[in-house]
């Protein structure tokens, strides 16, 4: 917008005592402002994602014994913390249960070879 030549009405002559001033000390201010707030909110959400990260790593290598307590752990973290994950809240979400249903799989399958491979030991011990 110009800063002078303002028609006071729009459509009478042009007011010479009508001006516009911008104060870009003001605007600098709110930029910066604007600016840390932005960056104190990534920080928050990058601190809330990493405690939920760590859970999901301490999931990976679940085993029988401390899968439950394992799952109460993300549970509580993710009541916790998920809030302050903004946009990635869904994301993390499906992540999530991802985690816990691989990690039950993973111990099948273990359970499973174990049982397997348990005749096989009996059998080379008996050798």
């Amino acid at each position: 917008a110009p800063l002078s030549g303002w028609k006071v009405p729009y459509d009478g002559p042009v007011d010479p005592g009508f001006h516009i001033a911008v104060d870009r000390k003001a605007s600098a201010n709110e930029k910066r402002l604007k600016a840390e707030a932005e960056a104190k909110q990534h920080k928050e959400v990058d601190r809330a994602m990493g405690q939920i990260r760590q859970v999901l790593g301490k999931l990976k290598r679940a085993t029988a014994e401390n899968l439950e307590q394992l799952e109460e752990e993300l549970k509580t973290v993710m009541e916790k913390e998920l809030a302050a994950c903004g946009p990635h809240q869904s994301k993390l979400k499906e992540d999530c249960g991802k985690a816990v249903e691989q990690a039950k799989t993973r111990l099948v399958q273990l359970k499973e070879a174990k049982a397997k491979a348990e005749p096989l030991m009996k059998e080379l011990a008996s050798k």
